[in-house]
């Protein structure tokens, strides 16, 4: 009877270490059946971006070679523009000279007509010399601005009572030194 107690014990360490085997086995075989979908996710979200650069490469082509051509014929266009502005100083060079306002319509012997405006250039005026009294016109057109402002005053409501642009009165109270006299 030993003999089968042993034999029994060694059957049901059989079915033990089986059981375990068994075990084992479908634990990997259930890792690797969730690694598949994954894998597969994986494998197509790869084809996908490759798929996306390829068609980012090819659209930032295109557009390359889009902008080229149109800074191509901006240049072409800048070119011509600078060609007429030559031509039309050189011919307007000699007219500058002649104190002819309005039109004047010059007839010549073949069968077209030319038309030539013609208008003298104003004077300009002269700037006075710096001088005390223009230093001194400026720090009152100033001391005029600081107090407007401090009064709470608007920049277009300073504009028009120093008569000088929105601008300049902005300009002047931003550049405006933070001690105050």
């Amino acid at each position: 009877m030993e003999w089968q107690a042993a034999v029994f014990a060694l059957q049901i360490m059989i079915i033990t270490v089986s059981w375990m085997l068994f075990q084992r086995a479908k634990g990997e075989l259930s890792a690797k059946a969730a690694e598949a979908p994954i894998l597969n996710e994986v494998k197509a979200l790869h084809r996908n971006v490759k798929q996306l650069l390829s068609e980012i490469t090819e659209a930032s082509h295109r557009t390359s070679v889009q902008l080229e051509a149109q800074c191509n014929e901006a240049r072409t266009l800048l070119a011509e523009m600078e060609a007429r502005t030559e031509r039309e100083r050189h011919l307007a060079h000699p007219l500058s000279a002649i104190p002819l306002m309005g039109t004047q319509t010059i007839s010549s012997p073949s069968p077209t007509l030319t038309v030539v405006e013609t208008y003298a250039p104003k004077p300009k005026k002269e700037e006075p010399p710096y001088s005390a009294s223009r230093n001194s016109a400026r720090h009152e057109q100033r001391r005029l601005i600081y107090s407007l402002a401090d009064a709470g005053a608007s920049a277009s409501e300073i504009s028009r009572e120093a008569e000088i642009s929105e601008g300049e009165v902005e300009t002047l109270l931003a550049l405006r030194s933070p001690v105050r006299a």
